[in-house]
């Protein structure tokens, strides 16, 4: 399918049918997220993914669609926008000295580091990160489409009780919530604004 269709064809689903994503499925699309932009490479996200229908039900309360989205849908993913960059950087220089990297390409990149993130606190390493979470979620569900899998982005969340309830360490902070299915509902015709309203 051509990326004009999946974007055309694509619709948030919000209630699927009890079909299951095979591994294989879920594989390729962690294929395809891993491969999502981020600024400099440093990829601040952690992805959370849920298929236990225990863990699901847990979930379900603090999410909106906890009621239709999240009991039917076969996998849930909780974005995480990750404020401990370190260990993501540490790891992006030891595979570019691997891959025998010029030197001089390195020290640019450390002053393309500093030079856009040096000087920021941890608040706003969150913000920071929490953009780029949105660059991997769409990837996510164009990637999906193109698996023939649905899915629906949610917002409406409360991130401290699924911080909790997932034990997640302080850095990580629920961004968005993706449910993952095979839809029973339809499609509703595409509102979009006219390309006028756009594009100036």
């Amino acid at each position: 399918m051509e990326f004009k269709e999946l974007a055309v064809e694509r619709y948030s689903s919000r209630n699927y049918s009890d079909k299951k994503i095979d591994e294989g499925t879920i594989q390729l699309l962690k294929d395809i997220i891993r491969n999502s932009p981020s600024a400099l490479n440093i990829q601040p996200w952690k992805i959370k993914i849920v298929s236990d229908n225990d863990l699901k039900e847990k979930l379900a309360p603090y999410i909106f669609g906890g009621k239709t989205q999240v009991p039917t849908c076969s996998h849930l993913l909780i974005l995480c926008a990750n404020a401990d960059w370190d260990g993501h950087i540490k790891i992006n220089l030891e595979n570019m000295r691997k891959a025998k990297i010029p030197e001089e390409n390195i020290n640019y990149y450390l002053m393309a580091l500093d030079g856009m993130f040096g000087q920021i606190n941890n608040d706003q390493r969150v913000v920071e990160s929490q953009k780029n979470v949105y660059l991997t979620a769409a990837s996510a569900i164009f990637g999906a489409k193109s698996l023939g899998v649905d899915s629906c982005v949610i917002q409406g969340f409360n991130a401290e009780s699924i911080s909790q309830a997932l034990e997640l360490t302080p850095e990580l902070v629920p961004t968005l919530i993706i449910t993952l299915g095979y839809a029973v509902d339809s499609a509703t015709p595409k509102d979009r604004l006219p390309e006028g309203e756009i594009f100036f």
